[in-house]
């Protein structure tokens, strides 16, 4: 009997000038805004804020999976977190007023004064994307540690994109967002909700949002298939539901929109499937899977494949695994269709030949 699990991994390209798994979800899909001079869409406000998530998963002994709670009381000494913009360091730091939890001051170089409000695990956006960027795309990073009972602790890292753009009236863009807030499967019990995602998007043409004018083609990451994708039953529709057996515990989503049958914009999300029993554990190096073209360094990859809730544990890594690796620039184009081995480089050559991010796709067979 033949298994397979897949990673999906989002490698950053900066141009010139134990049983835990931590990931920032966004309650709007995607982390961005678009600005036409003065004009910027969506608003982002105290009425029209974005909540970002950083979200703990710890696996089970008997393979469940259950998010640190940020709530319990409990918990409310076992952990710390620091928000920053685009790198750690002390000058990109977000910082927040003790009582009102409101950003006040610089980080990066940017005024954030009431931009950011923090609340246990969630970084609440209330401000403008583009003055707190800037004008440029930039990352949010969000650096938790865990203190556990015997009294080490644990640093985890993670971040997403702040997609800021300048567009004109004839510059289309689409975001993938899921109904639920979650891009996370969570249960195999196909009665449930949580056993299933669906997708949605949002359309633009420069800072409008529009509804008409265009059709919907869903298409899902399948290594068998010319080019790398293949399309979903119901391709033509505004929403895509992925269930579980979609899931071989990451799933990369392509959405194309078109007009008058060509293609104007597309978006990449991933569906994960942490009820699955097994998971890819990466090991970037450099962890932060940043690549800087400045610098010209490269991030390489040796993946290993251990169950869910012994993910932390070297020595359960399973034997007689085949690793298959498939790059996608940040349009969904396939760069490289099929690479083997037990590790694998992306280089800056490879993001300047994408044109900026790329994502990587590990499918492990055994």
């Amino acid at each position: 009997m033949s298994t397979k699990v897949t990673a999906s991994r989002s490698i950053r390209f900066t141009r010139s000038g134990a049983s835990y798994m931590m990931r920032l979800e966004c309650d709007k899909g995607d982390l961005y805004q678009y600005y036409d001079g003065s004009t910027v869409t969506p608003v982002i406000d105290t009425v029209n804020s974005v909540t970002l998530t950083a979200v703990l998963s710890l696996s089970g002994s008997n393979g469940t999976v259950s998010d640190f709670d940020f709530n319990a009381s409990a918990n409310s000494g076992k952990y710390s977190l620091k928000w920053y913009l685009n790198s750690i360091s002390s000058s990109n730091e977000i910082q927040f007023n003790s009582t009102t939890n409101i950003s006040y001051g610089t980080a990066a170089g940017s005024n954030v004064a009431n931009i950011f409000r923090r609340d246990k695990n969630k970084l609440i956006v209330q401000g403008s994307l583009k003055d707190a960027f800037a004008g440029q795309s930039g990352y949010v990073i969000c650096v938790l540690t865990l203190t556990e009972d015997s009294g080490s602790t644990t640093e985890f890292q993670t971040a997403l994109p702040a997609m800021v753009m300048a567009v004109t009236s004839n510059t289309w863009n689409v975001r993938i967002y899921s109904d639920s807030g979650s891009m996370t499967i969570k249960t195999h019990d196909t009665s449930s909700a949580e056993s299933k995602v669906v997708l949605k998007a949002r359309v633009f043409n420069g800072t409008t949002e529009v509804t008409t004018g265009f059709t919907f083609d869903w298409y899902r990451q399948d290594s068998t298939s010319l080019g790398g994708w293949a399309s979903f039953a119901s391709a033509g529709a505004s929403s895509q539901t992925v269930n579980d057996g979609d899931v071989d515990s990451a799933l990369l989503v392509r959405l194309d929109i078109k007009v008058n049958g060509a293609k104007v914009c597309s978006d990449m999300a991933t569906v994960y499937d942490d009820a699955d029993p097994y998971v890819i554990v990466p090991n970037p190096d450099p962890q932060d899977e940043n690549i800087r073209e400045t610098e010209g360094n490269s991030v390489t990859y040796t993946p290993a494949v251990r169950p869910r809730d012994k993910q932390e544990v070297a020595s359960s890594s399973l034997t007689g695994v085949t690793f298959q690796y498939y790059l996608y620039s940040a349009a969904g184009v396939l760069i490289i269709p099929m690479a083997t081995g037990n590790t694998f480089t992306v280089t800056a050559a490879n993001c300047i030949a994408a044109g900026g991010d790329v994502e990587l796709v590990i499918v492990a067979s055994f």
